[in-house]
């Protein structure tokens, strides 16, 4: 299987699109991570030997779409989390998700869903499938780049990785993120029209 994304298909750095790994860069850019790697571990880059089939920065707001783009590519079985958290707890919320699931919470009088545990609110779609990507997926945060023991931190986690496991296409889930209407805005006095 090929990696395909569903969402922000041009902020996303393709290494070896039928690789197994995602690595995640926070708010880190991702020619900074890629150059550090390069420096601990080149064949991590390397499309020809890699297991990481992609590279690319998470801010908050873009966990939705990560998500729904790993239910499009199951072949991705492992997310390793590096880089500036900017003191947001990202990582913590990835990990809580994966760990402790959603529930329902309200906002502005609207039902949504709370990663437990923490503040991380998902307007999930109907088709969303949380314990799939709890079965499919294992979490690691390594830090910060210039944290001390981040090059051996790396090199443990792909050695303990398990083999990859081949995925048939049938198994690919399209997940589309509800797109934004007009009832979904209250419009305020001060408001330009």
């Amino acid at each position: 299987m090929q990696f395909d994304p569903l969402y922000y298909k041009d902020r996303i750095r393709v290494v070896n699109p039928a690789g197994d790994v995602g690595i995640v860069t926070l708010w880190s850019p991702v020619a900074t991570v890629e150059k550090k790697l390069n420096l601990i571990e080149p064949a991590l880059l390397d499309a020809g030997k890699s297991r990481v089939a992609v590279v690319a920065n998470l801010y908050g707001d873009g966990m939705l779409a990560m998500f729904c783009n790993l239910h499009f590519n199951p072949q991705i079985k492992h997310i390793i989390a590096m880089g500036q958290d900017m003191g947001l707890p990202t990582c913590d919320e990835v990990k809580a998700f994966l760990e402790h699931g959603v529930e329902d919470d309200e906002v502005l009088g609207r039902p949504i869903k709370r990663v437990k545990g923490t503040k991380r609110l998902l307007d999930l779609p109907p088709d969303f499938d949380v314990g799939f990507l709890q079965r499919n997926l294992d979490f690691v945060a390594l830090g910060q780049l210039s944290d001390a023991g981040f090059a051996q931190r790396l090199r443990e986690v792909f050695a303990s990785l398990p083999p990859p496991v081949a995925v048939a296409e049938s198994e690919r889930r399209e997940v589309r993120m509800k797109e934004p209407s007009a009832s979904d805005f209250t419009y305020l006095p001060s408001d330009p029209l």
